[in-house]
């Protein structure tokens, strides 16, 4: 059986950020899962560096973008377009 205390740390955070656990577990791993294929691209580019080379402003554009339409901020519009990560990610054009 969980105590108060457990409780709290599993569910605060999420409720705060207007998402339940399983929406944010989601949420999360999506965005590690962006920074490992981003820091990959990264890697990448450091050694030759005509490969990926918008692969930062990409990523970023995607972070904003899910941090702008997640959550608490879910009705904002985004004036944006998705990255293709994102686009590729989701199954989506």
């Amino acid at each position: 059986m969980y105590s108060m205390t457990q409780s709290w740390c599993f569910f605060t955070h999420p409720k705060s950020v207007c998402m339940t656990y399983f929406q944010h577990f989601r949420f999360s791993m999506k965005l590690s899962m962006l920074f490992i294929h981003s820091s990959i691209k990264g890697i990448i580019h450091a050694i030759f560096p005509w490969l990926f080379i918008t692969y930062a402003k990409d990523t970023t554009e995607t972070i904003s973008f899910l941090l702008n339409t997640n959550g608490c901020n879910k009705e904002l519009k985004h004036s944006g377009s998705r990255s293709a990560f994102f686009r590729w990610s989701d199954g989506t054009t």
